[in-house]
């Protein structure tokens, strides 16, 4: 059986999944990126105790055609699940993870939204002021609701 922690790892996980996506949303949001980030940008978890194991996928989908101003709804598929023992091919499925999609398709979608971020001086962040330049040491401090190229990776 998958058990109460693995339950709550499982709560956990959707709520570490939305906030990844909402993350990258406004990234993505801010560049012009939202039909990409709509149709490849996806979140894995992995929720496992000594006897079960859970493989999902989560996304974001745009919702701001079917109801008033909520634009986005998460949404998550299970790929993978069963016994731990008699599942051999869980390694497997976990490098495909992360070099097919991550390394191959996830790494190139930030990359190419965080150079848009860092390389313009006229993107605003909602709620924020204007993206300042990484290496522009002329401010003291960075306001506050202001992102920098650098706060992708934190």
């Amino acid at each position: 059986g998958s058990g109460e922690e693995t339950k709550s790892a499982q709560r956990a996980n959707l709520y570490s999944a939305s906030r990844a996506l909402y993350s990258v949303y406004q990234w993505m949001k801010a560049t012009q990126g939202l039909e990409r980030f709509f149709k490849k940008v996806r979140v894995f978890s992995l929720v496992f105790n000594t006897e079960y194991y859970s493989m999902r996928v989560h996304r974001a989908e745009n919702t701001l055609a079917q109801t008033e101003g909520l634009e986005i709804h998460y949404l998550f598929d299970t790929i993978s699940q069963g016994s731990i023992e008699s599942n051999i091919a869980l390694p497997i499925l976990v490098h495909n993870v992360l070099h097919d999609y991550g390394v191959q398709v996830l790494g190139p979608i930030l990359k190419d939204t965080y150079g848009k971020i860092v390389y313009s001086s006229t993107l605003s962040i909602p709620g924020g002021g204007p993206v300042s330049e990484p290496w522009d040491d002329s401010q003291e401090a960075v306001p506050a609701g202001t992102l920098t190229g650098n706060d992708l990776f934190l």
